[in-house]
Formats: structure tokens, sequence, C-alpha cells
């Protein structure tokens, strides 16, 4: 027996990569869509900043709405926890495990 046998990954090693390749396809995909809302709504840097910290609602951890609270569609918020896409409490904001699947469409709904 010799080590310098040629390695034969398998069908499970193409379907993983592929997996994958479609994962990256994905994430590119709302990464756009996150710079098209962030583009369409920001007006200057300080716009700009406010509107990344509303993207960070895609986190885990609940947002803060401390000074961003004008830019958050009260009706809009009410309509997806209703859905069960997000939580709000005491001047928070939090996805749901449902509302993280589409995390790019419940933020720019939140946005006014």
């Amino acid at each position: 027996m010799s080590w310098n046998m040629p390695v034969h990954r398998g069908r499970d090693h193409d379907e993983r990569a592929a997996r994958g390749l479609a994962a990256d396809a994905r994430d590119a995909a709302q990464n756009a869509r996150t710079a098209r809302t962030v583009a369409q709504h920001a007006t200057d840097a300080q716009d700009c900043r406010i509107l990344l910290e509303m993207l960070g609602l895609r986190l885990d951890v609940p947002l803060e709405l401390n000074g961003l609270a004008a830019l958050v569609d009260d009706a809009a918020c009410e309509r997806l926890a209703d859905a069960g896409m997000l939580v709000r409490s005491d001047g928070a904001l939090a996805l749901t495990e449902r509302g993280r699947f589409l995390a790019n469409d419940v933020v720019a709904s939140v946005l006014r």
C-alpha cells in the first residue's frame, strides 16, 4: 500500500462545496440589498452611520433605539411583530429567529 494514493473526495464533498457556494451567493445578494437600502435612505454621513446602526438589528442582540426612534416606522414594527418577525420592548428592537431569515426586508420595512 502506498501513501501516495489519489484522494477521492466523493459526492458528499461536492455537495458541501455546492452548498457553500450557494450560501456565498445568498450572502452577496443580501449584502447588495443592504447597500441599496442604505443608499436609498442616507442623505449624509450621519444618516449613513444611523442606518448602519439600524442594520445592526440583523444581529442576534437587541438594538437599542437611543436616538434612532425617529427612523422607526411604528406601524411597520407592529405589523412585523404580529407576523412574528420582530420584538419591540423597552426601547429596543430585536429580530426573532423567523425575522432573521428575512432580515434585510424587515430592516427596510422598519426604516421610515
